[in-house]
């Protein structure tokens, strides 16, 4: 879902063919809200949390935008919401690498762009 004029996120735009909401049913409608934080609240024996979304990269400014949209917030029993760019993850991941093969695929190709002078 994407901010229109970094005012509010859409709820009817068309992406991929769906409704754009339909990505976020947890934040937008109450039934999968409830039903959330229900869940988590199951497994790990609290309802508070923090939200996060990953994302490939942000469009303008938007992420206080999602991380403070009012009904986003009630959704989410006004638990924190943060979105996290591939950006982000990257630059926390690649500062920690070692020369130690890593578990991961991820870390690995990481490890091989390092290798390799990539330089994030």
């Amino acid at each position: 879902m994407r901010c229109k004029n970094s005012k509010k996120p859409e709820r009817d735009k068309k992406v991929s063919g769906r409704t754009a909401s339909k990505f976020f049913r947890e934040l937008c409608n109450a039934k999968w809200s409830e039903a959330f934080v229900s869940a988590v609240e199951g497994l790990t024996g609290t309802n508070s949390f923090t939200y996060v979304t990953a994302i490939t990269r942000l469009v303008k400014s938007e992420k206080a935008v999602w991380e403070n949209h009012a009904p986003f917030r009630a959704a989410m029993r006004q638990n924190p919401i943060r979105i996290i760019t591939l950006e982000e993850m990257l630059r926390k991941v690649y500062g920690k690498l070692s020369t130690t093969l890593a578990g991961t695929e991820f870390g690995r190709t990481l490890q091989l762009f390092r290798a390799a002078g990539f330089r994030i």
